[in-house]
């Protein structure tokens, strides 16, 4: 650890009465801003994905451990784009995308949904079968031409299946 001098610090360790170490926990909650300046559409999902699955539960985390006391370090861009989205003040593609009628989407519009309604990781695959089965029809890693072959062949059903799915991954099933 260093001072912004560029001078190394030592931590120093003070023992309670008991002899335990006093730690302190910051959970630093950042994501930079995702607007666009031009337009001011969100150009990526993670703050409205995040906020589905992570910030509450890790309040809640506290509630199991009542003892341990925790700073949240809330950057003013994340706050900025909570209250977007609370306010319904936040266009995003993946949202319009995911809302749209199955049955009403471009050619274009389900390729864009293919390419960005399966951004998860592994974990968030697991409990949902059709989800991984509809992304591994997809392809793990499709370029625009296997992203255009698969948007030909997935079907209304398909479609409205990832819609829903993509959405349901991401929520935090301990709720």
């Amino acid at each position: 650890m260093r001072r912004a001098s560029g001078d190394r610090v030592t931590p120093r360790r003070r023992k309670t009465a008991a002899g335990h170490v006093r730690v302190a926990l910051v959970w630093h909650m950042h994501q930079p801003s995702y607007r666009d300046p031009v337009h001011g559409a969100f150009v990526l999902p993670w703050v409205r994905l995040h906020a589905l699955r992570d910030y509450l539960g890790m309040v809640r985390l506290l509630d199991a451990t009542p003892g341990v006391h925790v700073t949240f370090n809330l950057v003013p861009s994340l706050l900025d784009q909570v209250q977007a989205y609370a306010r319904d003040e936040a266009p995003e593609g993946e949202l319009r995308i995911g809302l749209l009628p199955a049955a009403r989407l471009s050619f274009e519009e389900r390729i864009f949904a293919l390419r960005t309604l399966f951004l998860m990781s592994e974990p968030l695959l697991a409990p949902w079968p059709r989800l991984r089965a509809l992304r591994d029809r997809r392809g793990h890693k499709p370029d625009e031409a296997a992203l255009r072959q698969a948007a030909a062949s997935f079907s209304e059903q398909d479609l409205l299946d990832l819609q829903v799915l993509s959405k349901l991954a991401w929520f935090d099933l301990d709720w």
